[in-house]
This record gives C-alpha cells, sequence and structure tokens, in this order.
C-alpha cells in the first residue's frame, strides 16, 4: 500500500486513503479560491498518536492540509453554511497498531443546500452503479426496478467523478444526488410513459 504525505502547520504525517472534491478557481462559500483545491468527503490519516491529534484538531477549525510530496495540493474539510466545521466532520475509526495510529474522518454534509446525495466507490463502476441504487432505494419510498439501474444513474443522480487515491476498493469514487420524492415521482412516470423503463 501507498502512502501519500500530509502536511499542516508544521506536522507531518500520512494518507492511505482519500476522497475528495476538485474544486476549481472561483467564488466558493463567500470567499475566492485562486489554486485547484480539493475538498475531502473521507480521510484516513496515519502517523505518531500526537500527530494524528493535532492534525485532526486543525482540520477541525477548517485548516487545511498539504497532500501528497510533490503536489503539494491543498484539502481540507468544509463546512455546511449552517453548522460549524467541526459538527461537519466525524471520525469513523481509530486504530492503534504499536505506535502508529490510523483515523478515519468523514464529512457529515456533502455539499451547500443539498441534503439528498451520497458518495459511492468501489473497485469497478457496476459496483458503484448498485451502490448507488441501493442508497437512492433505501432514501425514497418509491419503489424502484434493480433493472432502472443505468436509467437511475444518466438521468437521475447526476454522479459527478470524484478524485479518489488508496486502494483498489476506491479506484472509483462519486458523488450523486437525487430531487425531491414528487420529482422522482414525475421523472419515473415520465419514462415509463415514454417507454424508457418498464
Amino acid at each position: 500500500m501507498d502512502y501519500q504525505k500530509v502536511s499542516t502547520c508544521g506536522f507531518t504525517a500520512y494518507c492511505d486513503a482519500l476522497i475528495a472534491r476538485k474544486v476549481k478557481p472561483g467564488y466558493y462559500n463567500g470567499s475566492y479560491t485562486y489554486n485547484t483545491e480539493f475538498r475531502a468527503f473521507l480521510m484516513s490519516l496515519v502517523g505518531t498518536a500526537s500527530y494524528i491529534k493535532t492534525i485532526s484538531a486543525q482540520l477541525s477549525t477548517g485548516e487545511q492540509l498539504t497532500f501528497g510530496d510533490e503536489e503539494n495540493i491543498p484539502c481540507y474539510f468544509y463546512c455546511h453554511k449552517h453548522s460549524k466545521i467541526a459538527e461537519n466532520t466525524k471520525t469513523v475509526r481509530i486504530r492503534k497498531i504499536g505506535e502508529t495510529v490510523n483515523k478515519i474522518i468523514v464529512q457529515r454534509f456533502l455539499y451547500e443546500d443539498h441534503h439528498q446525495a451520497a458518495v459511492v466507490f468501489g473497485k469497478d463502476l457496476l459496483i458503484v452503479k448498485e451502490r448507488a441504487f441501493r442508497r437512492l432505494d433505501t432514501a425514497t419510498t418509491i419503489p424502484l426496478k434493480r433493472q432502472w439501474v443505468d436509467w437511475l444513474w444518466d438521468e437521475v443522480m447526476k454522479p459527478e467523478e470524484l478524485f479518489s487515491y488508496g486502494g483498489e476498493d476506491l479506484r472509483f469514487a462519486y458523488l450523486v444526488s437525487w430531487p425531491t420524492e414528487e420529482e422522482l415521482k414525475t421523472m419515473i412516470l415520465d419514462a415509463i410513459e415514454l417507454k424508457y423503463l418498464n
């Protein structure tokens, strides 16, 4: 397994998994971004206990870290407009092996003004589409058919490919979103009427 160096405020650790959204220069959350940045959804940090604790604390206050030895790509978790950054991130696992700590942090809110979204990932696109279908199926009361997977992926879920780094299970990562219940129902009924779905 490869590791990429991450650093912030003079502290260094390593990253063995990252899923992030590449943000191009422009206005975001009221401030202008000059360089390409990554806004993280999932980050797995590896290092000494004190450095992991310090880097996690910096991330939870909105501090960015740099990812990679050569590129030094700015990367950070960001805040939904109605929450604090510390409330916006969640630790899903901390594991200690000897003097080394592995901590996995995830983003609670995926992006501003849109709670109906999920990050799905897998070793191939078929697995990703299946996971996206299951996520949508649990989020709606509308009965969905498994043979609609491709149509839902293309027409409903608006998949956005994400930057992913890590093992085979992170080879493909996408941000998917879906409309309201009423909008989804209308889209499905229209597609059935036009014979795109049966």
